[in-house]
């Protein structure tokens, strides 16, 4: 009996959160994208135009290798 009440207390809660919570293509342009992995080798432009366009927010992280051997400790 412990079961079968566990069983459709659970069968509720994941049918519960089936509802339709999901974007759609529809909503591609109004909802905030972040890509967090960008290398932008370029000054022309087109790829942060469409990203800006397409709602995403850009994020880059840049070492510079030429001292980074230094924070190594490497001479």
């Amino acid at each position: 009996m412990k079961a079968r009440v566990a069983c459709l207390i659970s069968l509720i809660l994941i049918l519960a959160g089936c509802r339709s919570g999901y974007y759609t293509s529809e909503d591609y342009q109004t909802v905030l994208k972040i890509d967090s992995h960008v290398h932008i080798n370029s000054d022309i432009g087109c790829f942060e135009g469409k990203a800006i366009k397409d709602n995403f927010s850009l994020i880059t992280l840049n070492t510079d290798y030429s001292d980074s051997a230094s924070q190594r400790g490497d001479k």
